[in-house]
């Protein structure tokens, strides 16, 4: 497993598929709904880890859907809250 990296208000990650690394991000949005957070302060790595598998096959669901390759993948509320 890749490490996380926080960087502004995004979380980036890589996502592997067919052996290959894809840098990937989600929001801080996403993250704080998902969890539901409600501290101003929340541990953005901490709620990533919590959900990366289901962030993951989210980013993996957008990298196999997506039209131009060199198209960064970046994993919204919409994405990670809507479903």
């Amino acid at each position: 497993m890749h490490n996380a990296l926080l960087i502004g208000n995004k979380v980036q990650f890589a996502v592997m598929v067919r052996g290959e690394a894809h840098q990937c991000q989600v929001t801080r949005d996403a993250l704080m709904g998902r969890a539901h957070a409600q501290s101003m302060h929340p541990k953005l790595l901490d709620i990533f880890n919590a959900y990366r598998t289901e962030i993951e096959e989210i980013a993996r669901g957008k990298l196999d859907a997506r039209t131009n390759a060199s198209e960064s993948i970046t994993v919204t509320a919409a994405d990670l809250n809507g479903r």
